[in-house]
C-alpha cells in the first residue's frame, strides 16, 4: 500500500543510470574511441563512420518519426509527476519546504549525472553523437558498453512499477464506490 515495497526496483535502476553514467566517462577518459584508440583503429567511431541522424526534422513544422520519439519522451515526463502527491504523503516529517528541498535535489542529482553523460559523449565522438550515446559504441566489440545498454533497459524496467502504481491509484479512484471498486481496495 506504499511505496516502500518498489525501493528494490527504485535502487536497481538508479544503479544502473549510474553504471551506464560511468561506463560512458570511462570510455571518454581512456580513449577508446580516440584517435589512435582501440576500437577507432579498427573502424568504428567518429573519424571512421560518419553519423547521418536517421530521425533528423528538416523542417520546424514538419512531421517525422522524430516527432514520435519527442511525443514519447514528453509523455514519459509528464508521466512521472503523477507520483508527487504520493511521494508528499510518505516523506517523513513531511512538509511543504521538506518537500521541495527533496525535489531539489532529485533534480539537480539528474541534472548532475546527464550534464556528465552529455558531456563525456560529446568529449568521446564530437559532432558525430548520436542522440542516444550508446549507439555511438561498438555494438559487440565493447563489451562495457554492451553491459551499460542492458544496464539501461535494467532502469527502464525499473521505472515501470512505480509509474503503473499511478494507472491502480486512478482506475481504483475512478471505480469509486462500485463493487469491483470495493473489492479491489481491500
Amino acid at each position: 500500500r506504499d511505496l516502500s515495497a518498489l525501493s528494490f526496483t527504485s535502487y536497481t535502476g538508479i544503479g544502473a543510470v549510474f553504471f551506464t553514467a560511468f561506463v560512458i566517462v570511462k570510455r571518454w577518459l581512456d580513449g577508446t574511441y580516440a584517435a589512435g584508440g582501440a576500437l577507432l583503429a579498427s573502424g568504428i567511431g567518429p573519424g571512421k563512420v560518419p553519423f547521418e541522424p536517421l530521425l533528423m526534422q528538416r523542417s520546424l513544422w514538419g512531421v517525422s518519426a522524430g516527432t514520435f520519439v519527442l511525443f514519447n519522451m514528453l509523455s514519459t515526463a509528464y508521466m512521472a509527476h503523477t507520483n508527487a502527491v504520493r511521494f508528499y504523503a510518505e516523506l517523513e516529517n513531511r512538509s511543504p519546504s521538506k518537500f521541495a528541498k527533496v525535489c531539489v535535489a532529485g533534480f539537480l542529482a539528474s541534472y548532475g549525472v546527464y550534464a556528465l553523460v552529455m558531456v563525456a559523449g560529446y568529449a568521446t565522438f564530437g559532432g558525430a553523437a548520436q542522440g542516444l550515446i550508446l549507439n555511438n559504441y561498438h555494438m559487440s566489440a565493447d563489451a562495457l558498453a554492451t553491459a551499460a545498454r542492458a544496464a539501461t533497459g535494467v532502469s527502464i524496467l525499473g521505472s515501470h512499477p512505480l509509474l503503473f502504481t499511478s494507472l491502480r491509484d486512478s482506475v481504483i479512484s475512478s471505480l469509486g464506490g462500485s463493487k469491483l471498486g470495493a473489492a479491489v481496495r481491500k
